[in-house]
């Protein structure tokens, strides 16, 4: 992840515009890129491991 993807997805995952699971979604992937195992995330934002599976794996599929 670049400084500038990181910069934007901070952006919105401090947004209090952007729809709550855009704003879940983005917090999952930021956690992921500081290296938190998929059961912490889960954990964290109150989410299953399989919705961070998800999208742990959209985001990798996208940059891809």
């Amino acid at each position: 992840m670049t400084a500038t993807e990181r910069r934007r997805l901070k952006q919105f995952a401090h947004s209090h515009s952007a729809p709550y699971q855009l704003v879940i979604r983005v917090r999952i992937v930021l956690d992921a890129a500081h290296g938190h195992s998929n059961n912490a995330i889960a954990r964290r934002h109150g989410v299953s491991v399989d919705t961070v599976r998800l999208w742990r794996g959209r985001y990798v599929a996208v940059e891809q």
